[in-house]
C-alpha cells in the first residue's frame, strides 16, 4: 500500500493514509473497515480513485459517490470479522485443481468461501476431501469427473450447488444435501453409479433435469 491510517475515526484515518502519499494514490483502491461518512466520500471525491471498499457507507456518502465515472464503490460487511489465526486469506476455489491427474487427497482451509466451476474437474485420483464450515457454494462442475472420490460430506454452510457438480463421481455411495439448499441443479449426481442413499432437505423445492440420470444404485 502506498498509506495507512489508523485512529479513533475513520475521517482521521482516511487523512493519515492520504497524507502518506498523496501522489501514488492516483488511480488506487481504498480500503477502510469503518462506515464511510460524508465527510470522508466528500474528500475521497476529489482524488482519481478506481475501487473503495468498506462494510457500509451513509445515504450521503453513497450519493456522493455514485457520481464519480468509473468508480467501483464496493460493500464487504466482514471485512473487520477477524479471523483465526491458522485461516488462510482464500476466498475462492476457481478451476484450481482441474485435471490433476495424481490428486488423491486435499483439505480445504479455513476462510475460503466458494468452490468455483471446475475446481478439482477430471481429477481421476481424488479420493477424499475435507470441505470447512466457511464454504457456502460449490460451482458448476466443481468435481465433475471424480471417479474414485468417495470420501465427501457437504458442510450445513452451503447454500448452493452448481449443476454438474458432481457428475459421473462413479465412486460416491451416500452425500448429504445441506439444510438451506433450494434447488437440485441439472446433472447433479449424474451418472454416479454407486450412489445409494442421499438425504435431501424439506428446503429443496426444485430438482432440476437429470439430476439424478443413471444412478442406477439409488435406493433411498
Amino acid at each position: 500500500p502506498c498509506g495507512v491510517g489508523s485512529a479513533d475515526n475513520i475521517y482521521d484515518a482516511w487523512k493519515k493514509a492520504f497524507e502518506a502519499d498523496k501522489t501514488s494514490i492516483f488511480g488506487g483502491i481504498v480500503v477502510l473497515n469503518r462506515e464511510v461518512t460524508k465527510q470522508v466520500a466528500e474528500e475521497m471525491s476529489q482524488i482519481f480513485l478506481e475501487v473503495i471498499v468498506a462494510p457500509s457507507y451513509e445515504t450521503e456518502a453513497v450519493e456522493i459517490l455514485k457520481a464519480k465515472k468509473n468508480l467501483r464503490v464496493l460493500v464487504l460487511p466482514e471485512i473487520s470479522v477477524k479471523q483465526p489465526e491458522n485461516a488462510y486469506d482464500i476466498k475462492k476455489i476457481n478451476g484450481a485443481f482441474c485435471g490433476c491427474e495424481s490428486l488423491i487427497k486435499i483439505g480445504i482451509p479455513y476462510g475460503v468461501n466458494e468452490i468455483g466451476k471446475f475446481a478439482f474437474a477430471r481429477c481421476i485420483s481424488l479420493e477424499s476431501i475435507e470441505v470447512p464450515e466457511t464454504i457456502k457454494k460449490i460451482g458448476k462442475d466443481a468435481f465433475y469427473g471424480c471417479g474414485r472420490l468417495n470420501q465427501l460430506s457437504v458442510p450445513n454452510s452451503v447454500k448452493e450447488i452448481g449443476h454438474g457438480a458432481f457428475a459421473y463421481c462413479k465412486s460416491i455411495k451416500n452425500i448429504n444435501i445441506p439444510e438451506g439448499i433450494t434447488e437440485i441443479k441439472m446433472s447433479l449426481f449424474r451418472d454416479c453409479t454407486s450412489l445409494e442413499t442421499i438425504d435431501i432437505p424439506h428446503t429443496v423445492k426444485t430438482i432440476k433435469e437429470f439430476a439424478f440420470n443413471g444412478c442406477t444404485s439409488l435406493k433411498t
